[in-house]
């Protein structure tokens, strides 16, 4: 019987994790398959698409800067990869066709939910209006928290962001700021969804939001020390590794129809970008 073969897509890729998981994943039900790990310049996406469907892969997920793209050589795609305008999962069916969902929302709500923080009638601040916010609005309006506003250093970026989603979900609690963040004094949870940690630098919180001990999250991981969640007054921070795994296992469970057990996997991983 031939393996399912996988990959991911991304520019740079090396450092991804996709194969360590999706082969926890698959040993879970006992499943053969290959996960490779494929660069791709951006201007050669469409082509190295069709030539992965022709070898009958079943799958691929994709990461930056390839999400936009992905999108569009896309047959057909889901509510939240065309409100995202992105998609990080694709499937290729009966060889012809490719279908787009983006499960990066679904596994930053998941796993908040495991850290056991339920989102609704939370107020929520997102720093940053890219890719990764546009991703994860759709799933965060859904849990129906009292306020999400999103903040970024061009407020202009933020507030279109807000209009286009001001009518999913018939949420009208969508707000937007400039980095200052003057509109409101307090949030139960700050979001980092820039990449700013990845290169050692930090997107700072005004003192007057810290004061009420918000939850802070951030949507990278690695391991460095992270100067986002170091401006935590108590232990309510977390990286991403968690979403990571969790996106992850939603795709896996797009191809495979089985959503995998997570919390080992989270753990384990933990180990690996902590170098202990």
């Amino acid at each position: 019987m031939n393996k399912k073969k996988f990959a991911v897509l991304g520019f740079p890729v090396e450092h991804s994790l996709s194969p360590i998981i999706h082969n926890s994943f698959a040993k879970q039900i006992n499943v053969d398959i290959s996960y490779s790990k494929i660069k791709v310049d951006l201007k050669k996406f469409k082509e190295i698409i069709n030539q992965l469907r022709d070898e009958k892969f079943t799958g691929v997920n994709v990461t930056v800067p390839l999400k936009f793209e992905a999108l569009k050589v896309s047959a057909s795609s889901s509510v939240y990869a065309k409100l995202s305008k992105a998609a990080n999962c694709l499937s290729f069916k009966n060889n012809k066709i490719i279908h787009a969902e983006n499960t990066d929302g679904f596994g930053l709500v998941k796993d908040l939910s495991n850290k056991k923080i339920d989102l609704m009638n939370l107020k929520i601040l997102i720093i940053g209006a890219g890719g990764a916010t546009s991703g994860a609005l759709p799933s965060l309006i859904k849990c129906k928290p009292k306020l999400i506003c999103v903040a970024n250093r061009t407020v202009e970026k933020a507030e279109k962001l807000v209009n286009e989603f001001s009518e999913f979900g018939k949420y009208h609690n969508l707000q937007f700021d400039s980095l200052s963040l003057r509109k409101f004094s307090e949030y139960d949870l700050i979001i980092n969804a820039t990449s700013a940690s990845l290169n050692n630098n930090v997107v700072e919180i005004p003192k007057k939001l810290l004061d009420s001990n918000p939850v802070l999250y951030d949507m990278m991981y690695g391991p460095k020390s992270n100067p986002f969640l170091s401006q935590a007054k108590s232990e309510k921070k977390f990286d991403g590794i968690g979403m990571l795994v969790e996106q992850a296992a939603q795709s896996f469970n797009i191809w495979h129809g089985f959503y995998p057990d997570t919390m080992e996997v989270i753990k384990n991983l933990g180990s690996i970008t902590n170098g202990s």
